[in-house]
């Protein structure tokens, strides 16, 4: 079942790829920007292939949210111009997970 996730995931990669070189040649999509375009498709990407493993494998996917969430903020906030407030979005997202991390430790260790 997992080698069956691990296709997907692969394929859905190679299809955002090819999506996105389609889009720039067609014009649709500027050539200095089809980078971001490709991360944001990566991100979500990511989302679909963490929700497929927690309903299938059952499995924490926090992981696999926090990498597509970053790699969609950065590609939105490019394909947006959005130069200055995109970043403090992923400086929240790392604090909420050294304290999350921080929490879980502090739990195991009172166990």
């Amino acid at each position: 079942m997992k080698k069956g996730l691990e296709y997907i995931f692969t394929g859905l990669i190679l299809i955002v790829l090819g999506l996105t070189f389609s889009l720039r040649t067609l014009g649709i999509i500027s050539g200095e920007d089809w980078w971001a375009y490709f991360l944001l498709g990566l991100g979500i990407v990511f989302f679909i292939d963490a929700f497929l493993r927690s309903l299938i494998l059952k499995k924490r996917v926090i992981g696999r949210i926090i990498a597509g969430s970053i790699l969609a903020v950065i590609g939105i906030g490019k394909i947006l111009s959005l130069k200055e407030w995109f970043f403090y979005f992923l400086l929240i997202l790392g604090l909420i997970l050294v304290i999350i991390g921080a929490l879980n430790i502090s739990k195991k260790e009172t166990i």
